[in-house]
């Protein structure tokens, strides 16, 4: 007879983690299920909509701790930077006032650091 089994860790490190089932019979006897690893990454993920944008840019942020963004020219220079705070699903800037280019916006969190490309038009 075949069962199946889930088994969610509400709570996994960073990094590398490892899983397996003992298997307990009724008479005590046991095994071992081949070891699982699964990798978890803390860094934060952030979404840019509208993209390409002209006036203003609205971040979604996945994580749980206080994030700060920059807005990156082409030259590496910091143009903007804001703060957010845990909580806060979106995130809103102006942009109207920088040239038609593309940007880097850096999330900054005590997790990592994320990076993605935004055209302003």
């Amino acid at each position: 007879m075949q069962s199946k089994y889930v088994f969610t860790d509400q709570l996994p490190l960073s990094g590398l983690n490892y899983y397996r089932l003992k298997q307990v019979d009724q008479d005590d006897k046991y095994e071992y299920s081949p070891v699982v690893s699964l990798n978890f990454s803390r860094q934060a993920g952030i979404r840019i909509t509208p993209n390409p944008a002209s006036t203003y840019i609205s971040l979604t942020a996945d994580g749980s701790s206080a994030i700060t963004v920059q807005i990156i020219d082409l030259n590496g220079r910091v143009l903007k930077t804001a703060g957010a705070q845990p909580g806060c699903p979106a995130y809103a800037h102006t942009v109207g006032g920088l040239a038609k280019g593309l940007y880097t916006v850096k999330a900054i969190s005590s997790t990592g650091i994320t990076t993605q490309k935004v055209l302003i038009q």
